[in-house]
């Protein structure tokens, strides 16, 4: 005689957002765009705790080295590039054009009201 498979333990939207830290609607949102997989049992959903922790480990991303000088996704500068500040704010000013104001409309003189 064969041994019934062991459950799989399943948790809860609501519980899976306390996972993630995120919201239920949110892990409803995962589960419809098809990031996330699940189970229907009646109207219960349910998610299995492994789905859950690959779906984490997937989200993972990793810092990249970077230059001293920029932020990180921030494109080279002159700053960083080796320019010097005073040439690179003196290039900022001569790119930049004052805005021009629109001239006013003249009112109407006079006390027609």
């Amino acid at each position: 005689m064969t041994s019934p498979a062991p459950l799989v333990p399943m948790i809860s939207a609501l519980e899976v957002g306390r996972l993630l830290g995120i919201s239920a609607r949110a892990v409803y949102d995962l589960h419809a765009t098809g990031r996330l997989p699940a189970y229907r049992i009646g109207r219960a959903v349910r998610f299995e705790v492994a789905d859950v922790e690959a779906f984490k480990a997937a989200c993972r991303v990793t810092v990249q080295p970077f230059d001293a000088g920029r932020a990180p996704g921030r494109p080279r500068t002159a700053m960083t590039a080796g320019m010097d500040a005073t040439a690179e704010l003196r290039k900022l000013f001569q790119d930049a054009k004052a805005p021009k104001r629109k001239p006013r409309l003249a009112r109407p003189r006079g006390g027609g009201r």
